[in-house]
């Protein structure tokens, strides 16, 4: 009902705008235009460490973070996972991180401000968000500007910022993870890519983006 009365549609990727389209009988017009997002200089070094900031609610897959993590530190030693966020998954998470042996190298550090979140996107070197079902999500777009090597599942939207092996992982299988392949990365392939991203999801590119879709509009 509403697609059919709009002067023109906006969402964050491609994919939503097509199935968007699907929806109707008639053409719609499309705008992939983002929020943006702001990013601060880094003054810290990477670590071995793993990020994940996702809702932690079936949705996420954040259980099967905990077992590709605990992989990861069966083949080598120093690295840490953080979980940030909160939901109804929460406690069994934690109970899981004991069974898996990883609960001393695992930080569940709830929901975090900015400033924190920035920082924890600075020190790591890897980061992993695999919901069962999303757009493209700026929590990963910051993870790519902050030079982190993402792990996501195999969504269409997810394939319009990440290319498999350039700069990041696309998993199908979300139960086999290989988190050590984030050294197969090549870090000039990476700094390219990141250009690219931080370009296109700028505050400014898209602020400017709205302007001229609101000016056409009125």
């Amino acid at each position: 009902f509403i697609l059919r009365r709009v002067s023109a549609v906006t969402a964050d990727s491609d994919h939503v705008l097509s199935e968007a389209s699907r929806l109707c009988d008639t053409p719609l017009d499309t705008h992939n235009i983002n929020f943006g997002i702001t990013l601060d200089p880094c003054t810290v070094p990477k670590e071995k460490l793993v990020y994940s900031n996702r809702c932690l609610k079936k949705l996420y897959n954040t259980d099967k973070v905990l077992k590709a993590f605990s992989a990861l530190r069966e083949g080598a030693d120093g690295w840490r996972l953080v979980v940030a966020g909160d939901g109804a998954e929460t406690e069994a998470l934690k109970s899981l991180a004991r069974d898996l042996g990883i609960d001393d190298c695992t930080d569940f550090v709830g929901f975090v401000d900015p400033a924190t979140n920035r920082d924890y996107y600075c020190r790591a070197s890897v980061y992993v968000s695999i919901p069962s079902s999303d757009s493209i999500s700026l929590s990963l777009v910051e993870a790519l500007g902050y030079g982190c090597i993402p792990f996501v599942s195999d969504l269409p939207a997810n394939r319009e910022v990440i290319e498999d092996g350039c700069n990041g992982f696309i998993e199908s299988d979300l139960d086999s993870i290989d988190l050590s392949r984030h050294s197969h990365v090549d870090p000039l392939v990476l700094s390219q890519r990141r250009d690219k991203i931080v370009k296109r999801f700028s505050k400014a590119h898209n602020r400017q983006l709205y302007l001229d879709l609101y000016e056409r509009c009125i």
